[in-house]
């Protein structure tokens, strides 16, 4: 059995007994795509860029989580046909096998041969017989317009998902925060990366019975499991991920609903509830946003009062994630102005010239009315 080789620099294909060394990438002919091992955790094909945007990722292996002491992952065509992700190219076993392709077990006449094509997709094949194995996109990069997820498909940082009328958008952001956005910028968070600004991926997975959804780095390590009862397996059925219309994010095994968003566990608050039923519970920090997603809310304060706000302003950081949301009391003043000072203090003020508040109330727990 021959010794397995590394390709040559700026090729598209792999031949049988070749692989991939860290650090290389097979080349599109086109130029436009890209295929590589990332962050020695997982395969992916992306779009052509001088830097690494996960938002240019068109499709991916599950990333694994990476063991001490273990050698760089590469990628080996086997001579068998098998297209494996392994540790030791030099003894693939399945010990050191984190993926396959499964193509060992289709019979061949002649070598497959893998290609990374101008549509940006990874395919093995030969010139006798048809295409055997495809990568299939797995990211909404690649995907278009989505509301939905399956199973192994992931929404990566700086990629969305949009509702079936355009308006909501479900988005993993830079800072590694995962929120909804309406059509009038208004946001609600379900998960706060703490200012991390990659390597993060979301998927719907099966949890017993149930759907779920999580939140995993590019190590492979999950950072936010959404919960869920997780109770006896139903065969045949897949989890999926759906965003709607009213911005409720629900994972479904099947037709059923699994875990759907908790807004008061979120801390901000749905994107269009408008009412209270009975039995339901209210909590501070947690508005009912009227129809027209956002013009108008209510929230229950600290001392009990019931506040009526209008308007937003949103303080963010360079990188555009989101510090905090601030609204204005409602009143007769439609055009409420900001105004920043030069010691970097900012207040708010009616356009009749009265001031709202300022940014030296906002810590004292509730601004000045």
């Amino acid at each position: 059995m021959p010794t397995p080789g590394p390709i040559p620099p700026r090729t598209d294909r792999l031949l049988v007994d070749s692989f991939l060394p860290a650090g290389r990438q097979l080349v599109s002919p086109n130029h436009q795509f890209v295929a590589e091992v990332v962050s020695n955790s997982y395969l992916a094909v992306r779009r052509d860029h001088d830097r690494f945007d996960s938002a240019d990722l068109v499709w991916i292996t599950k990333p694994v989580e990476k063991r001490l002491g273990s050698r760089p992952l590469q990628l080996l065509l086997q001579s068998n046909s098998n297209l494996v992700l392994t540790y030791n190219v030099d003894s693939p076993k399945d010990k050191n096998v984190v993926w396959e392709s499964g193509t060992d077990r289709i019979r061949q006449k002649t070598p497959l041969i893998l290609a990374l094509l101008d549509e940006g997709k990874i395919v093995l094949g030969n010139s006798i017989e048809k295409e055997v194995w495809a990568s299939s996109p797995n990211l909404p990069a690649a995907l278009g317009r989505v509301s939905s997820l399956g199973e192994e498909q992931y929404l990566a940082v700086g990629q969305s998902l949009v509702s079936p009328s355009g308006k909501i958008r479900l988005t993993l952001e830079s800072s590694g925060n995962l929120c909804v956005q309406n059509e009038r910028g208004v946001k609600t968070f379900y998960y706060t990366g703490a200012g991390r600004r990659s390597g993060l991926f979301l998927t719907p997975f099966r949890d017993g019975s149930d759907a779920s959804v999580q939140i995993i780095d590019d190590l492979g390590r999950i950072i936010w499991p959404a919960p869920s009862e997780g109770r006896r397996p139903i065969l045949g059925r897949t989890a999926t991920l759906e965003l709607g219309n009213d911005g409720v994010v629900s994972a479904k095994l099947g037709s059923r609903n699994g875990w759907t968003t908790n807004f008061a566990a979120s801390g901000a608050g749905p994107v269009a509830d408008s009412q209270l039923k009975y039995g339901d519970t209210w909590t501070t920090h947690t508005p009912l946003v009227s129809p027209s997603y956002g013009e108008y809310w209510i929230t229950l304060d600290t001392d009990g009062s019931v506040s009526l706000w209008k308007g937003l302003l949103e303080v963010s950081d360079s990188t555009g994630s989101v510090l905090r949301q601030l609204g204005f009391k409602a009143d007769r003043e439609t055009r409420p102005v900001l105004e920043v000072a030069d010691n970097g203090t900012f207040a708010v003020f009616s356009s009749s010239g009265k001031e709202i508040w300022n940014d030296n109330e906002i810590d004292a727990g509730r601004p000045r009315l």
